[in-house]
């Protein structure tokens, strides 16, 4: 990758800016750009798995991402159509700023654009960067029409609508402003985790998040589901100790010897 002129730079952002009208043409033009300024070394080898990406540093993106941004102001129509055409380019870093440039888009379009994209897509790195601009949006809404729409993606057979929606219940989780917690619980009660070691894996996580910002409901959900006899979650609480405070573990070992 050459050393970035920040002059260069914002000239060649400036390119683009000027393509907005031309979604066709700022796809190729913006491929070229991330071509140029790849970093090969941090490209993911050749036939490894499914991820294309160029290999391009985040401040790169996000200039282009902010700039793009300004450049449409409201125009819902033209963020759409270039966010798509971006998004048939396949490559990791032209898919982020392709969601990206949905800030400004109304909220129903948005949500619909990030729930489609999110069906098709394996790159965990894309999916994260959708649940945290779909989050952006969703907590502005109802939370039972929040938790409707996890429930909904969360028993579905397709993998990726799976992942997506325990990567939007982590933001969730997270979150300073309101208590999502009983939505939560209630969602997980009901996840099947025997089809795909993913599925488990960002379970696994969330109630590692849980464990520490909710320590005694996460252990009573544990504890449940260790005394109806769960195997799975009997290994995950095993794995979980070192997440909880000395109470709850304790409870939890005894609750795992007995």
């Amino acid at each position: 990758m050459p050393a970035v002129d920040p002059h260069q730079l914002q000239e060649q952002i400036s390119e683009l800016q000027d393509l907005v009208d031309d979604p066709r043409a700022l796809r190729w033009r913006m491929h070229d750009l991330f071509e140029y300024y790849s970093d090969r070394t941090k490209r993911p080898p050749s036939g490894s798995d499914s991820t294309r990406s160029f290999g391009v540093i985040n401040p790169i993106l996000e200039q282009i991402q902010r700039a793009l941004v300004t450049a449409l102001g409201d125009d819902s129509d033209a963020a759409l159509s270039i966010a798509k055409e971006l998004w048939e380019d396949g490559f990791r870093e032209m898919r982020i700023v392709a969601i990206g440039i949905l800030e400004n888009v109304s909220p129903d379009v948005s949500k619909v654009q990030f729930e489609h994209w999110s069906g098709e897509e394996l790159d965990l790195k894309i999916v994260e960067k959708l649940a945290q601009m779909s989050f952006g949006v969703w907590k502005k809404e109802p939370q039972e029409d929040f938790f409707k729409n996890i429930e909904q993606w969360i028993s579905d057979s397709n993998v990726q609508y799976q992942t997506y929606a325990l990567l939007l219940l982590r933001m969730a989780a997270g979150d300073l402003e309101l208590d999502h917690s009983p939505g939560i619980y209630d969602i997980l009660e009901n996840v099947d985790l025997k089809n795909y070691a993913s599925t488990r894996a960002l379970f696994q996580k969330l109630l590692h998040d849980l464990a520490i910002e909710r320590p005694a409901e996460t252990a009573k959900f544990l504890l449940n589901k260790i005394e109806g006899g769960d195997t799975i979650m009997k290994r995950m609480a095993s794995e979980l100790l070192v997440a909880f405070p000395e109470r709850q573990r304790g409870r939890i070992k005894q609750a795992l010897s007995a």
